[in-house]
């Protein structure tokens, strides 16, 4: 079989609009956390406890909370959800999980 290299503009006309609900749950999670914080808060591991936490002991943290803060974190670092669990289990020598994080905070935190 021969080969056929398409130029750009033949791909550009073969291609149709593709109907797609991006806005799941989990965006809906993230653009509402994200609008509920504070621009002048700050960005420090103060800030960052309050987010995961909001006042509450790290024994009461649910696993969708938990799982939306870190993907507004990878929305702030720019990094993929990949990058961030490698770059996590980098720093920390293990990854990241609501279990961990409820059973010690500071060393999750330390790295976040």
């Amino acid at each position: 079989m021969r080969r056929y290299r398409q130029t750009l503009d033949e791909l550009l006309g073969k291609l149709s609009p593709l109907e797609s609900t991006w806005k799941d749950a989990m965006a809906t999670r993230v653009i509402d956390m994200l609008a509920a914080m504070e621009a002048d808060q700050g960005y420090c591991i103060g800030a960052v406890k309050q987010l995961i936490l909001q006042g509450q002991p790290p024994s009461s943290l649910d696993r969708e909370h938990f799982e939306t803060c870190l993907a507004l974190f990878r929305l702030f670092l720019d990094v993929s959800k990949d990058e961030f669990t490698y770059q996590y289990r980098e720093l920390a020598g293990e990854s990241i999980t609501v279990s961990k994080f409820k059973q010690n905070p500071t060393p999750c935190l330390d790295v976040l």
